[in-house]
């Protein structure tokens, strides 16, 4: 039992300082207040503040709170949700003492010596060896003050555990008693940092800084791990990382991950006829929605939305599983993190269920017909997709799109998507074997796949923005009827015209170059070679320019095709050949990139594939001549050889793209012409 573990740790440990309490330096409430009282308070002043800043937004949803000055009575009822009958800002505040302790996940003390009243460390050198070390606080204007306590109340049990243990380590004296055992920890130590899971019971890690340099040889690191080893032995701690300015050892879990497991249990609430109890709650929690409770490991904390008249059923239930860094931030609260999450789940709820509501009115009420309508959602600044998963894996929407700055944390987003089988990336790359089709449904089914970029969220926003703005316009052209005048100059049909809004590409390359060379590379020059503001179609361009400025050079120096063979003076220079040799490759490598950069800005569309195909045919037509330039036929003379050139590739992208109508697949085999024909062809 962690807490009966706790307690004994507590008892056997020496008090830092007997004869004063324990402070929190920094806080308004010290561990002697009410804690209920103070949550209360501060959750008033604060709903005040935002009744202010909302006060010229004209909407009937938020009124003005009425402000309270000082501590407020606690409620003799059981209602966890204090609420003005006469508003909608609503404000959960703790019920309990307990719930005022024991919840904080993320921690940093800066490490001091203990020294008697009449010492200062101004006036004190040397301390490292003299006195003993204990946790402090900056405090402004105060500089370091001490906690005074072994632990920190309001950190979980885990960080609290650890506290008590790593300073008992590090003020553990040799059996002489004269010098303390473990004197290369505590040498210019300046503060210790301390991360635990929400649940606060099972993963720890813990990072202590140093002011100079920890090493200087290879010798210097091995006897550094030898200690941090023991430590973290002794200590229980998951990843043990000794950091100073350029230098850093690690031991334990490397790379440093805080596992964490979140439930989300989708409820349905059924209220009683003439109930009116409910009427001025937010829309998240009415009948016709989904009613969501989310708890954390070994969290039994109930709803705090609880009425007895209401009746709920348990739809579903759903673990996240989440693998945050170190460096990635967290929220330092594992309940209200919950609380927040619980409220946005409800948002989307309400938001969704408003949209199809409207679609469903809007699909009744006409008899024209309408193309169903995707709601995409932009999250901006995804962090390490704490709130990005359970979204995608409670199915509101269709597709998301979390967007963040930081690389790092874009692939810790990456890892949390693919670990809960919510990555679109890793959808479309299982979707490319097709013998696992079967399985790929069962994994993805009723989620919403995330696509994760890195780029600046405004900057998304506003091209968002921009794209629905051009997707209502072309909405409104489609419902509008068609002049008789332009009736018989469409390239599409009506009915095609509205479908080919519908097409996905479906297809697969299988070739073994493909897969283990030319995929791998063009993913590569995406991710850091190629800005994330390039358009898919201006790499298409610019990789058909270079084929195109190729067959240009030929055609001077070859304007008849066979000028290749002919000797002399006016000989053909052979430097055009390697040029075209390159241009093919180059063209080839850009190619495999679109496609990819589509997918990655998520700007991926029939027009892109048509514009892809379209430059292959032409390519297949200019590569062909380039073909025969380098061999030195003559058409008229080598009839047979020049069709074969021109036609066969052509013949084969032909067969291919009318495979693709009918099956509505493009499958390459394992030897084709985009990816050993090029090769080939570029030999040649």
């Amino acid at each position: 039992d962690t807490h009966t573990t706790f307690q004994k740790m507590s008892n056997s440990m020496t008090t830092v300082s007997s004869s004063s309490s324990p402070i929190f330096p920094g806080y308004e409430a010290q561990p002697s207040d009410n804690g209920v009282q103070h949550s209360i308070q501060k959750l008033e002043i604060a709903a005040f503040d935002l009744s202010n800043c909302l006060k010229n937004l004209d909407t009937p949803i938020l009124r003005n709170p009425t402000p309270k000055d000082g501590y407020t009575e606690q409620k003799d009822d059981n209602d966890n949700a204090e609420k003005n009958e006469n508003n909608s800002i609503r404000i959960i505040p703790c019920q309990t003492e307990e719930e005022t302790l024991n919840y904080r996940c993320s921690c940093t003390f800066q490490m001091i010596p203990q020294l008697d009243e009449t010492e200062s460390l101004s006036t004190t050198t040397n301390t490292d060896d003299i006195y003993p070390l204990q946790y402090a606080m900056r405090q402004s204007e105060l500089g370091a003050v001490p906690i005074q306590s072994s632990s920190f109340g309001i950190a979980t049990i885990r960080i609290q555990q650890t506290m008590i243990s790593l300073l008992q380590f590090l003020n553990e004296l040799t059996p002489e008693k004269k010098t303390y055992r473990h004197s290369k920890l505590r040498q210019h130590l300046t503060s210790i940092s301390f991360t635990s899971s929400w649940d606060g019971t099972s993963s720890c890690l813990v990072t202590l800084n140093y002011s100079q340099p920890l090493f200087f040889s290879k010798d210097d690191i091995q006897e550094w791990k030898n200690v941090m080893e023991f430590v973290q032995s002794k200590c229980k701690i998951d990843t043990l990382t000794c950091r100073s300015k350029k230098q850093k050892i690690v031991v334990g879990k490397d790379p440093a991950v805080i596992y964490d497991t979140v439930q989300i249990n989708f409820m349905t609430t059924r209220i009683e006829e003439g109930d009116t109890k409910n009427e001025n709650q937010e829309i998240g929690i009415r009948t016709s929605l989904p009613h969501l409770l989310i708890r954390g490991k070994n969290n039994e904390k109930g709803d705090y939305n609880n009425n007895d008249k209401d009746t709920k059923i348990l739809q579903k239930s759903i673990n996240i599983q989440y693998n945050k860094p170190e460096t990635a931030f967290q929220h330092p609260n594992g309940n209200a993190m919950l609380r927040a999450l619980e409220w946005i789940l409800s948002r989307c709820a309400m938001i969704t269920s408003t949209t199809l509501h409207h679609q469903t009115n809007k699909t009744t009420t006409t008899t024209t017909t309408t193309t169903t309508t995707t709601t995409t959602l932009l999250e901006m600044y995804c962090g390490c997709g704490a709130h990005t998963v359970p979204i995608a894996k409670s199915g509101f929407f269709d597709k998301i799109i979390a967007i963040e700055l930081d690389k790092r944390l874009v692939d810790s987003c990456k890892l949390n998507c693919s670990i809960n089988h919510c990555l679109a990336d890793d959808y479309d790359q299982k979707r490319e074997d097709v013998d696992e089709s079967n399985a790929i449904q069962n994994d993805y089914t009723n989620d919403t796949l995330v696509h994760v970029f890195q780029g600046d969220a405004g900057e998304w926003a506003r091209k968002s923005l921009h794209a629905n703005y051009r997707r209502q316009q072309q909405q409104q052209q489609q419902q509008q009827p068609p002049s008789p005048k332009t009736t018989n100059y469409y390239t599409l049909t009506p009915h095609a015209a509205t479908e080919i809004h519908n097409f996905k590409y479906s297809g697969a390359d299988l070739s073994l170059l493909y897969k283990y060379i030319l995929s791998p590379l063009a993913q590569f020059l995406v991710d850091y070679a190629t800005p994330i503001t390039v358009a898919p179609n201006t790499i298409t361009l610019f990789g058909f320019g270079w084929m195109m400025v190729s067959y240009c050079i030929i055609w001077y120096y070859c304007p008849n095709l066979n000028e290749a063979l002919e000797g002399g003076s006016g000989a053909v220079p052979g430097w055009i050949f390697l040029f075209n040799c390159i241009a093919m490759l180059v063209y080839q490598t850009l190619d495999n990139m679109d496609g990819k950069q589509a997918r990655r800005t998520g700007s991926s569309s029939p027009l892109g594939l048509l514009f892809d195909h379209g430059c292959d045919a032409a390519n297949s037509i200019i590569g062909s001549a380039n073909w025969i330039a380098a061999w030195g036929y003559t058409p008229s003379t080598d009839f047979l050889q020049c069709w074969v050139m021109i036609f066969f590739p052509m013949g084969i992208f032909y067969i291919s793209t009318w495979e693709e109508f009918f099956t509505g697949s493009l499958i390459l085999p394992i030897v084709n012409g985009p990816s050993e024909g090029l090769l080939f062809g570029a030999s040649l």
